[in-house]
């Protein structure tokens, strides 16, 4: 078993496959009584997500695809087979581009295939919240605090206090802030 952590949480490990629900999950009940629409209403979120996320179709077909066509054919399922979605820049491998965010995004190079997405890509082609959000919010000036462990937050007036201890540090640093982002941590994550 292994653990771990890092700034980006869960973006860090994910498949990179980003599959949005058929029309059919907006009608069950759980979702359907909540709203009246919520296809529409999620719509320009997944649009956003999307965007941030360098959304593109996988054209790289393999062995492991081959099977998966087969099998849902077996099942009776063929049309359910199709290429799939993912947060991955498939251009050139040997090229570094920003290919998502106009200059402002970092340098990216095009998948190798080498098949790592699950637990990182030190090739850089897929993408997590290292690769969007947390790189152009440390262009605006950011600072990203990492290793850290916040015991409270307090008000004063217009700042906010984040009272934090970093890691090999016994002292309580004080950061005095005009916002403060509290992101969902991800806890006792594990890849087996």
């Amino acid at each position: 078993m292994v653990h771990g952590v890092g700034v980006g949480g869960g973006s860090l490990v994910y498949a990179a496959v980003l599959l949005e629900p058929k029309a059919s999950f907006y009608q069950a009940p759980a979702w359907r009584d909540l709203h009246s629409d919520w296809q529409r209403e999620l719509a320009p979120h997944y649009q956003r997500a999307r965007q941030m996320l360098g959304a593109s179709v996988n054209p790289y077909v393999g062995l492991q695809d081959d099977w998966l066509q087969q099998t849902a054919a077996q099942l009776g399922r063929a049309d359910s087979y199709g290429p799939v979605t993912q947060g991955i820049y498939f251009g050139a491998p040997e090229v570094a581009v920003d290919p998502f965010f106009a200059g402002q995004g970092p340098l990216r190079q095009g998948c190798s295939r080498c098949g790592n997405c699950i637990s990182g890509c030190a090739q850089g082609a897929k993408n997590s919240l290292d690769k969007n959000y947390l790189h152009l919010a440390r262009q605006l000036g950011v600072q990203v605090i990492s290793e850290a462990r916040v015991s409270h937050l307090s008000r004063k007036g217009e700042h906010y206090h984040v009272h934090l201890q970093r890691r090999g540090m016994g002292a309580v640093v004080l950061v005095i802030v005009m916002a403060v982002l509290l992101p969902i941590i991800q806890m006792n994550s594990f890849v087996k």
